[in-house]
């Protein structure tokens, strides 16, 4: 939310210059940034896996989902969930699952 509310009030505050403005927007990758680093670690901490990507795929679709205004723009995708964790059949303990499979083939279907 600071990221946000920062960056828009730099904006719209007439910043006199070019620069004003893409430091703006730079301070404000980085908030966005740390502030995922520090939801990754508040995650793992709980016992959580978590990790983030600083690229986006589908933003498009993403923000068509939340109904993003055209002003906001995707930087971090977080992913948090808790391990598979199966019971051994020789032990009496749980083990962390580890896909050794195959993944199927993805493609896009015919239209």
């Amino acid at each position: 939310m600071s990221t946000t509310t920062s960056f828009r009030r730099s904006w719209r505050s007439g910043a006199e210059n070019a620069n004003q403005r893409l430091g703006a927007a730079v301070f404000g990758i980085q908030d966005a940034a740390l502030t995922a680093e520090n939801m990754v670690i508040a995650a793992r901490s709980l016992g959580l896996e978590a990790t983030f990507w600083m690229r986006h795929v589908s933003s498009e679709k993403i923000a068509k989902k939340y109904r993003l205004p055209g002003r906001v723009f995707l930087l971090v995708q977080l992913v948090m969930g808790c391990r598979l964790r199966i019971l051994r059949q020789d032990q009496d303990t749980y083990g962390i699952y580890t896909f050794r499979g195959v993944y199927p083939e993805l493609t896009r279907p015919n239209r």
